[in-house]
């Protein structure tokens, strides 16, 4: 079996990186990132030979489909528009660290559009008739924090949901007095 090892930098989006995680009960919990980088970024070419020779080499040249690449474009999430997404996990912890090589100790770093250097290893895979190319997760080192958040993200804030309301609110009347 043969791979090919890249380290680029990127930004980090829906990380999992200090605690496996399974995103449905019947997947295995991993460790996990999406891998951020534009479309015009000189590694999506490498990433791209990189895929097309594991698919000759590994798959005897039989290109397998879109969602079975490790370069996707995320057409669900706005705030990756004109953007490439690798999807990177592992099952043992990758390591990480910060810019002076010391462990990251912190489990909200790297967070959600964080820029980071990411170490990965592409490889081709042949699994009970489904084949193709993955990215395992090798390691993170955290660079700076990132402008927005690049994830969807969770519920909206508070002052989204009620800031309109909070003039409006009164006491409530207990209605068995």
């Amino acid at each position: 079996m043969s791979y090919q090892d890249f380290t680029f930098r990127c930004r980090v989006a829906y990380p999992h990186l200090h605690t496996p995680h399974a995103f449905q009960e019947t997947d295995e919990p991993q460790f996990r990132a999406s891998l951020v980088v534009a479309q015009d970024d000189e590694i999506v070419e490498k990433l791209t030979t990189a895929t097309k020779a594991l698919v000759e080499s590994e798959l005897d040249g039989n290109m397998p489909n879109a969602q079975n690449l490790p370069l996707k474009v995320d057409s669900s999430n706005e705030n990756l528009a004109g953007c490439y997404v690798i999807r990177a996990k592992s099952k043992q912890r990758p390591r990480l660290v910060n810019r002076d090589l010391s462990p990251i100790m912190d489990p909200a770093k790297p967070g959600d559009g964080d820029w980071v250097y990411a170490s990965i290893r592409l490889f081709a895979y042949s699994v009970r008739g489904s084949n193709g190319v993955s990215a395992a997760l090798n390691g993170i080192m955290w660079e700076s924090k990132g402008e927005q958040q690049l994830g969807k993200g969770g519920p909206p804030s508070a002052e989204s949901m009620f800031g309109d309301y909070v003039e409006k609110a009164t006491e409530p009347k207990n209605p068995f007095a």
